[in-house]
């Protein structure tokens, strides 16, 4: 079976820094990395990737230059049929899987509308053209990742050349931001048939998410919750739309001491992977802030995009100073005095630059490092790299994800935690509910905590009642938290992507026993 994945974004560590981190800023972008990782061990499927390379990196503003890394230049193409050849397409193998690069002026999911409408329309029409010059055969399955690819898919709809191509779109998102709309007097910028005009219109504007499920032979959501979200929000398309949980590549996110094992992982193993990598996250926030936490004390990490509906400051905000402060210390907080839990807690991660409020929240959290209670037990790093990404997860004890309910279609970065054995407190929401239990304190039952329910409070709870089950180990030996993250580490093999890509196959096989 011959699958092309199409996205707009993808994590790919082969090109190194700062090439590879200029072309993802979130889930979807290492997810699609993710699939591609998973995909080169299905022997079934060659697959394909077609995505932007982005000349400008979204937070340095730096130039990027594709030239002397692992990719080639593959040739240059029009912009659109019938004009000059100027845009330089690249190809970089990544182990059975060859991924297509387009070069694509500006930075990624840019907020200037116009700018970020032509990267969208400028990758439509050009990857048709690579299909074509690539092979003397149509895609048996094409895999489009968010509206953002729907030109790409007007394009190929109206193209002999693909009717007997099956068509895929992954919606990633409930939450508007993810959701591209532009103004309806827009549509000739596409450089698609008039014909194409009402599927595009919804609610007085071109709506790509909506275009995209009507243009779709199959619709898939990423999570089972996500799924029934999304057919409410698109109840006309509710027997396209099927849920699929995301699922993770272990060679990319787990500690390599653990994936060597094989699954076979005693738990002085997991201790030790664990605490290799905190000292080396432990060093990279060092050299990042100045700031050099303890390795003695557990960490709590939150490394992923500061969005509002993740609710990051909002949540920690009232509580933050009790779970800093030294255990038997007592603290005044908007709930009363609370007990210190002597955890330590790292953030990472940037907001949009068009975003004014949640910038606003990664100056806070700056000014948060100064305060006499928190200095030395919170930092907060303004970045978000492929290196923070894994060594997070991998590093630190403790897992917060604080999301509003309902508005996190996945959750990757718990995921990875679990990955590695360490212990998630989330929000009970997306994929999260799939295969968080709950921890029992008594029997060490459980693999994780939720906080339920919603709010501040509880997640204080939720990291107080880990926290001493943390503190009864080191004291006495208690078994109960080895038990807790051994639970977490063998309940990963249900997130290792090969899960996500046979329920996949199954997807691709009914496309293409379905009707056009």
């Amino acid at each position: 079976m011959r699958v092309v994945l199409v996205s707009p974004e993808m994590a790919i560590p082969q090109l190194g820094e700062p090439m590879c981190g200029a072309n993802f800023r979130g889930g979807l972008g290492l997810l699609a990395g993710d699939i591609a990782e998973c995909l080169n061990n299905e022997g079934s499927i060659t697959t394909v990737c077609i995505v932007p390379f982005h000349g400008t990196h979204w937070l340095s503003r730096a130039s990027i230059s594709y030239e002397g890394t692992l990719a080639r230049l593959w040739g240059l193409l029009p912009e659109r049929e019938g004009r000059e050849p100027k845009i330089p397409v690249w190809v970089i193998h990544r182990g059975r899987c060859d991924i297509y690069g387009v070069s694509v002026p500006g930075v990624l999911y840019t907020g200037d509308r116009r700018e970020r409408l032509s990267q969208e329309v400028l990758l439509g029409h050009i990857l048709p053209v690579i299909l074509k010059g690539r092979s003397s055969q149509p895609p048996d399955i094409l895999w489009l990742n968010e509206g953002h690819t729907v030109v790409a898919l007007a394009r190929m709809r109206d193209d002999d050349w693909f009717k007997s191509t099956r068509f895929l779109f992954t919606t990633h998102t409930a939450r508007p931001e993810g959701r591209e709309r532009f103004p309806a007097d827009w549509f000739e910028d596409l450089g698609i048939s008039p014909s194409f005009r009402p599927i595009f219109m919804k609610d007085g504007c071109m709506d790509f998410t909506a275009a995209a499920m009507t243009l779709a032979h199959g619709v898939t959501a990423v999570s089972k919750e996500h799924a029934d979200v999304t057919k409410e929000m698109f109840p006309e398309h509710r027997t396209k739309i099927t849920g699929i949980r995301n699922g993770l590549s272990p060679s990319l996110w787990q500690s390599p001491s653990l994936t060597a094992l094989d699954g076979n992982v005693p738990y002085s193993v997991l201790t030790e992977a664990q605490e290799a990598a905190k000292a080396v996250l432990i060093e990279l926030i060092e050299r990042k802030t100045g700031i050099r936490l303890n390795p003695r004390k557990a960490l709590g990490g939150l490394v992923r995009r500061v969005a509002w509906y993740k609710n990051q400051l909002p949540m920690l905000a009232p509580i933050i100073e009790a779970v800093c402060a030294e255990r038997g210390e007592v603290i005044s907080t908007p709930f009363g005095n609370l007990e210190g839990l002597g955890l330590q807690v790292f953030i990472a991660g940037v907001a949009h630059e068009d975003d004014g409020r949640c910038q606003e929240w990664t100056r806070d959290f700056e000014q948060w490092m100064e305060r006499p209670q928190l200095k030395g037990r919170f930092v907060y790093v303004r970045d978000y790299t492929f290196e923070l990404l894994q060594l997070g997860p991998q590093g630190c004890e403790l897992w917060p994800s604080c999301s509003l309910p309902g508005d996190e279609a996945c959750g990757q970065s718990d995921q990875r935690a679990t990955l590695n054995g360490n212990v998630n407190v989330a929000t009970k929401t997306g994929g999260a509910m799939e295969y968080i239990k709950e921890v029992d304190p008594e029997s060490g039952e459980g693999n994780g905590c939720f906080i339920e329910p919603y709010g501040p409070l509880t997640l204080y709870e939720k990291l107080k009642l880990l926290s001493n089950l943390y503190h009864a180990t080191l004291s006495n030996g208690d078994p109960r938290w080895a038990r807790i993250r051994m639970n977490s580490l063998e309940s990963s093999n249900m997130l290792d992507g090969k899960h996500m890509v046979n329920q996949y196959k199954t997807v691709f096989a009914s496309l293409q026993g379905g009707s056009t």
